[in-house]
C-alpha cells in the first residue's frame, strides 16, 4: 500500500484497521483461495520522500507482474 497520511494518524490503529478489514473481506470469500486469511504478526511501515513517490507508486502497481502466481487485487490510485 502507498498511503498519504496526516502526521497525527495513529499508525498502530491504521494497521489494525487494514489487517482486520482485509481479513474480513477475504474470509467472506472474496479472495478465491483455500482456507482463511490470517495475518502474520508484526508489520513494516516505511516513509518515503515526495521525490520518490512516483517510483514507489510504479513499484506497487507492478506487483501483479512481479508475483504472477498470486492474486493481487488492483486498486492503486
Amino acid at each position: 500500500l502507498l498511503l498519504r497520511l496526516n502526521p497525527t494518524t495513529s499508525l498502530a490503529r491504521l494497521l489494525q484497521c487494514i489487517k482486520s478489514g482485509s481479513a474480513r473481506l477475504a474470509n467472506r470469500g472474496c479472495h478465491g483461495g483455500p482456507g482463511r486469511l490470517r495475518w502474520a504478526r508484526g508489520a513494516e511501515i516505511h516513509s518515503v520522500s515526495s521525490a520518490v513517490v512516483a517510483a514507489v507508486r510504479d513499484y506497487v502497481r507492478a506487483q501483479a507482474d512481479h508475483h504472477p502466481n498470486e492474486r493481487i487485487v488492483a486498486g492503486v490510485a
